[in-house]
């Protein structure tokens, strides 16, 4: 027997877990987020707080809400008098071009001192600044308070209501000959030709005040200084308290965002993965040693405490979806499956820790993923059916709300009125029922960890005991002897792996495929034999060699039919390294002058590796031996079992097998227990007395009729 910290690892061994942690810790370093604030709080405006009391730990400004700021930038450009240019040109070549077309006679009809006239308001009109109809409407539908006309560096204020549009030129030219004197003359001026727009906006300068302008009042209404409380437990989250810790979450961004302090978040995130999946390894290689041994053991305890946070930190980086809908118990589920109980809690507890780092509440957080992995653990033994992973995942919805329910109560949300009920934040909640929903991907999610990893389920073990297909139905057809010896001795396995906390299930499946061997020459053993026994025509070397060659053509079966490798090691160990000792006593009482070589009748061996193995090999030994029992009684069945087990010990069977002598000794109570009842002899019925009176008949009959009912028809038993 060997224990788990007696196992040295060879140097290869060694490196190889130790690239795998090396992978396995540059993985969760590299999708690890550090561009987060990691502002632990998930608050909203008028619920309440349900954390703790919060302290500010330094000084920082207020910052202004969207809302705010957007409003203040409304005031501001609301109240802005925007710059306009002037453009002198445009009225020199207006003015210039009514004079020529006057001095051309175009105007019909007009005098000297109507075209001095018009050309005078002209001028005043185009001083005062003209604008476009439409930008005209613009200004005044925004209510300004005017423009600023920039005319050789200088800036003139002018009102709204004092520019002129084109149209209300017109109208203000004809206004102004107000004693009516060119009535007549100053429609013929056709005076609409030479009014056009000589301002225009100037929207670089405009664009530049405003910016200015809003720069000018800041961002920080207010500052929050060290040690001072923010908000208490329970609080309702206000405008006001939302806009501070919305400040916060800011300040802590821009810490967080400043190049010198990348380095220092890569090395704290360095120290708490690399303690995390050493806590890990530092488990197995105290007390599960043997899964380093096994690549695929300890391969996908590594694959799932590193998949599972980085499909974390790749929801918290790129979506606003809470941590709580991936279904992390997916982790000890399928540890609790392949592996066992303990390594399970230890692996739940590990890929709990790097994804807090993320969490917007890491003790809760930590608090119902614990829970529910403690649930999971402990409802799932062993997976045999699809309905044990739906009440898996009921259960887990109810235990994650129970914690849920517990954590909001303790930090005051006490729930006193209805309205009350409504304002709740139900978003855990939810996301614990789609999280209970995910976790039913595991059952199709388990075959393909079968595939990559080389494991075998509970539920390919109910698959592969189908007696009516594959090799189970061939030898029950071709070798029906050993078709029942390994029904017995699966039996046997299962009921003496349940009594040493070992796998039943795997036992009873090794226990039915361990002699498929027997298939390629069933008549040479002797389960199958019924008259003739062709061994009587051998020599001891050529019968030793059809004997232990049913454990390598079992071999060659199993990889014809892909029977998984646990399987396969059964067929391997269950003679061990033992001998075919009829056939070796046998040649040498033959040869009593002839040196005796034992290689020949050696099984090829190893010897068993797991408690399975151990326990396959003892019921072997003892069912096919108590076939050849004269007399089954509680003494010659005991004596059968503690002399084979125990020989078995002493040649060092279980050496390397991790089973204990109180294994030893379970084992030997559970297989005399099933041996005696499984030959039990029938009891003895009584004998009618003849010397039997009539009149005892007759005053008899329904006891005559009894006894004629039960001993009538016992020549057909």
């Amino acid at each position: 027997m060997r224990k788990s910290s007696s196992i040295r690892l060879s140097t290869p061994t060694l490196l190889l877990v130790i690239l795998y942690l090396t992978v396995c810790i540059a993985l969760l370093l590299y999708f690890s987020p550090r561009n987060s604030s990691n502002f632990a709080y998930d608050y909203q405006q008028d619920k309440p707080w349900r954390y703790s009391s919060l302290i500010a730990e330094y000084d920082f400004p207020v910052l202004r809400s969207e809302e705010q700021q957007q409003n203040l930038r409304d005031s501001i450009a609301q109240a802005f008098i925007p710059y306009y240019q002037q453009q002198p040109e445009v009225a020199e070549k207006q003015l210039a071009a009514f004079e020529r077309d006057y001095l051309n006679h175009q105007f019909k009809g007009v005098g000297l001192q109507c075209f001095k006239f018009a050309k005078e308001h002209l001028q005043a009109v185009y001083d005062k600044g003209v604008v476009s109809p439409v930008e005209l409407t613009a200004l005044q539908k925004k209510s300004k308070l005017g423009v600023r006309i920039v005319h050789q560096q200088q800036a003139q204020h002018v009102l709204t209501e004092q520019l002129f549009s084109t149209r209300t030129a017109y109208e203000y030219i004809l206004r102004a000959d107000s004693l009516h004197r060119f009535e007549g003359e100053l429609s013929n001026c056709n005076l609409n030709a030479y009014l056009q727009p000589n301002l225009k906006e100037d929207t670089l300068k405009n664009s530049a005040e405003l910016q200015a302008a809003y720069a000018s009042v800041g961002q920080f209404v207010g500052l929050v200084q060290a040690g001072q409380s923010i908000i208490n437990q329970g609080d309702i989250v206000t405008a006001e308290k939302e806009s501070i810790l919305n400040s916060l979450k800011a300040e802590m961004e821009r810490r967080r965002g400043e190049a010198n302090t990348f380095w220092w978040i890569l090395s704290g995130q360095f120290i708490l993965v690399l303690m995390s999946v050493g806590t890990m390894f530092l488990y197995i290689y105290l007390f599960r040693r043997d899964y380093l041994l096994r690549s695929n053991s300890i391969g996908l305890v590594l694959a799932l405490i590193t998949l599972f946070p980085i499909i974390g930190f790749l929801l918290k980086s790129h979506t606003d979806v809470s941590l709580y809908i991936v279904p992390f118990a997916i982790v000890p589920m399928f540890v609790r499956i392949f592996l066992d109980s303990r390594t399970a809690l230890v692996a739940a507890i590990i890929v709990t820790i790097p994804t807090s780092f993320v969490a917007n509440n890491p003790y809760e957080f930590m608090l119902v993923q614990l829970f529910v992995s403690f649930n999971t653990i402990y409802t799932l033994k062993e997976l045999t059916a699809r309905s044990q992973i739906v009440r898996v995942a009921c259960f887990n919805i109810l235990v994650g709300w129970t914690v849920c329910l517990g954590y909001d109560l303790i930090h005051g949300l006490f729930i006193s009125r209805l309205d009350e009920v409504w304002n709740l934040d139900y978003s855990r909640y939810i996301y614990l029922a789609i999280n209970g929903g995910l976790l039913l991907l595991g059952y199709p999610i388990m075959y393909f960890i079968e595939r990559i990893f080389g494991f075998t389920s509970s539920v390919t073990l109910i698959e592969l005991m189908n007696f009516n297909d594959g090799l189970l139905g061939r030898m029950s057809k071709e070798a029906q002897g050993t078709f029942n010896h390994s029904i017995q001795v699966g039996n046997l396995a299962a009921e003496v792996a349940r009594k040493i906390g070992a796998k039943p299930l795997l036992a009873r499946a090794g226990g039915l495929y361990h002699d498929i061997g027997k298939l390629g020459n069933p008549v040479f053993f002797t389960e199958n034999q019924k008259s003739v026994n062709p061994h009587g025509s051998l020599s001891e070397e050529d019968s030793a060699r059809i004997i232990i060659g049913h454990v390598t053509n079992g071999i060659k079966l199993a990889n014809e039919y892909n029977l998984p490798r646990e399987i396969k090691e059964f067929i391997l160990t269950h003679h061990g390294l033992g001998m075919a000792k009829y056939f070796a006593i046998q040649w040498q009482n033959k040869h009593p002058e002839e040196t005796f070589d034992p290689e020949i009748f050696i099984y090829p061996g190893p010897n068993p590796q797991t408690a399975e193995q151990a326990v396959l090999m003892m019921c072997d030994s003892v069912e096919a031996a108590s076939r050849s029992l004269k007399e089954y009684t509680e003494e010659s069945i005991s004596g059968l079992v503690n002399k084979i087990i125990d020989a078995q010990l002493k040649e060092g069977c279980f050496n390397k097998c991790p089973i204990t002598f109180r294994d030893i000794e379970t084992a030997k109570a559970t297989l005399i227990e099933s041996l005696k009842t499984a030959y039990h002899t029938r009891i003895a019925y009584p004998e009618l007395n003849k010397a039997k009176t009539t009149e005892e008949k007759v005053a008899s009959p329904s006891v005559s009729k009894t006894l004629s009912g039960l001993f009538g028809n016992e020549k057909n038993r």
